[in-house]
């Protein structure tokens, strides 16, 4: 869970995302009015754990 309001809000940003899209992503950031520097360092690495996850989740039920 975040433990800061940087975390937060890039949490915020994750949820809505229907699918990860790191430029969607940082695009909802900016017009949401988020730091841009903390966004660029958070939301690269929470779309790549929903594109792992995703990808585990397909793994496990092609099997």
């Amino acid at each position: 869970m975040p433990q800061t309001i940087e975390g937060y809000q890039a949490w915020e940003v994750l949820l809505k995302l229907s699918e990860p899209n790191l430029s969607l992503a940082l695009n909802i950031a900016r017009n949401l009015g988020f730091d841009m520097d903390i966004m660029s360092e958070l939301l690269p690495v929470g779309v790549w754990g929903m594109k792992s996850g995703l990808n585990d989740l397909n793994s496990s039920q092609n099997k």
